[in-house]
């Protein structure tokens, strides 16, 4: 049976029971994560992104712990970046200084 067809009838059979508040997405769910690790993105899709730190709209709250984390997180990963990035084209101009420097004698 496909996934599809499978949490079908998890749900049906959740319904059927007087279970309503009861059905079972973890199927789906993982037919989608094998899409998503093709993609090369994270397996549950809200792992990481562009609006990974982006406020929710539609409730308007203070950020969550875990909001902040991976906002300092990711400020902090930028940082380095920025960092080293400065680090590397001091060093390409220095490497072009001392060039010329020999170029010259």
């Amino acid at each position: 049976m496909s996934n599809g067809v499978v949490a079908n009838a998890i749900w049906r059979r959740s319904m059927a029971g007087g279970m309503r508040g009861f059905a079972s997405a973890s199927l789906p769910m993982r037919a989608g994560q094998r899409v998503r690790l093709m993609q090369g993105v994270g397996r549950s899709g809200n792992e990481d992104g562009a609006f990974h730190d982006a406020p929710d709209w539609e409730y308007a709250a203070p950020p969550s712990r875990k909001q902040i984390v991976w906002m300092t997180k990711r400020q902090e990963t930028e940082e380095r970046i920025q960092r080293l990035r400065e680090e590397v084209m001091e060093m390409e101009q220095k490497e072009l200084e001392r060039q010329s420097f020999y170029k010259d004698e």
